[in-house]
């Protein structure tokens, strides 16, 4: 029961860095997506990497791998997803998971856009625990406070171990 001042989410995003935090992660945006209004919310679980050939080679991207090399990629990339997430997914009966992976020289801003094309109402993200030892540096830098600021929703950030 959502109760009348409480936020109703109907497509929370949550990018998915591979880290130990991930079931963690994973359990947090199934809550929200299920007490959302009763249901209906669709959880976009993404994963958002730079890949092998659009990383600096002494090759073109075209001649560093085939479509066939970057299919196989993505295949193996949207597996390690489902793997990741799948044990929250499974305990999760009536969830709308959609997953995609996203590459780019940019993950943050593949993610961002993908945000938007999706009209995500919530970004859910691990991030480390900031250091302190760059100071604003280290904030300008930081993923989650670019991602509070472009992306036109909430942004719940749960920090590393």
């Amino acid at each position: 029961m959502v109760m009348a001042n409480e936020p109703v989410y109907r497509n929370v995003l949550v990018w998915v860095d591979f880290s130990q935090s991930c079931p963690r992660l994973m359990e947090q945006a199934a809550v929200i997506a299920r007490g959302s209004g009763g249901g209906g919310a669709v959880l976009h679980v993404v994963h958002a990497c730079t890949p092998p050939w659009m990383k600096l080679h002494y090759r073109s991207p075209a001649e560093a791998s085939s479509e066939k090399e970057r299919n196989a990629y993505e295949a193996r990339e949207l597996a390690r997803l489902r793997e990741c997430v799948g044990p929250v997914v499974e305990r999760t009966p009536g969830l709308d998971v959609r997953y995609a992976v996203l590459f780019g020289v940019d993950p943050a801003q593949e993610v961002l856009e993908y945000g938007r094309r999706v009209h995500a109402d919530l970004l859910v993200m691990h991030a480390e625990r900031p250091t302190g030892l760059l100071g604003a540096m280290e904030k300008r830098l930081d993923p989650t406070v670019r991602m509070e600021s472009e992306l036109d929703a909430p942004v719940l950030v749960l920090r590393g171990d």
